[in-house]
């Protein structure tokens, strides 16, 4: 199923590299053990989860409207 929620161009690009000191972001943030728990050990909604938060919208600004007209029609 492709609902479009996240980007209204298409999915998220799952072959897109992580963003230059992605690492560092994520260690100084202790976002390691938040995306390892939404995982529950789960190797590729690990990947999924961690690309979601990296990629943000810096691919896309035009996400943001189209991120909140999906969350107030649902």
């Amino acid at each position: 199923m492709r609902v479009g929620l996240l980007h209204p161009k298409g999915d998220l690009d799952l072959s897109l590299p992580l963003p230059h000191a992605w690492e560092e972001v994520e260690h100084d943030l202790g976002l390691g053990t938040v995306l390892e728990a939404m995982a529950e050990g789960d190797a590729y909604l690990l990947e999924v989860v961690r690309k979601v938060l990296a990629q943000g919208l810096a691919l896309d600004p035009a996400a943001i409207p189209h991120r909140f007209r999906k969350a107030i029609s649902s």
